[in-house]
């Protein structure tokens, strides 16, 4: 049912006037607000794009270290053994191959060869284990 012109109360008028007025603005504050949140959608892609970049760096940082660490230990280079490494005493209550694993990885991690781990190993031993140590040494110049 439509309202011809003439059956039209001037109320009718004004509130459908009023409810056009009412959308234009809720239309004008949504496009707003759309602009608002296409902006910081923008500032959110900056920020990613920065992050990536700095994130890319500082994995080729990291290569380039990894390169240079692989590139000394064929070159022979050696680092400190970890002083966490433990002694070993040889008492009943030690386990010699839980000492005899951490000293191989400590060993490897501070890219000792092969043919010179025993004279390291030696320095990681006292009391009885000293002992035998060198005992074995003197038996086997």
């Amino acid at each position: 049912m439509s309202l011809s012109d003439e059956n039209r109360s001037p109320n009718t008028l004004e509130s459908l006037l009023n409810l056009s007025a009412e959308s234009k603005k809720l239309m004008e504050e949504q496009n707003r607000k759309i602009k608002e949140l296409e902006s910081q959608l923008a500032k959110f892609k900056n920020i990613e794009k920065e992050n990536n970049r700095n994130l890319d760096s500082h994995v080729e940082d990291f290569d380039d270290d990894l390169t240079e660490i692989e590139d000394e230990r064929e070159n022979g280079r050696r680092y400190p053994v970890s002083s966490a490494q433990p002694i070993f005493e040889g008492k009943l209550s030690e386990d010699v191959e839980s000492w005899l694993f951490s000293l191989d990885i400590n060993l490897r991690n501070a890219n000792i060869p092969k043919s010179e781990k025993i004279f390291y190993a030696g320095s990681y031993r006292k009391g009885k284990a000293h002992q035998v140590y060198k005992a074995i040494l003197k038996a086997n110049p």
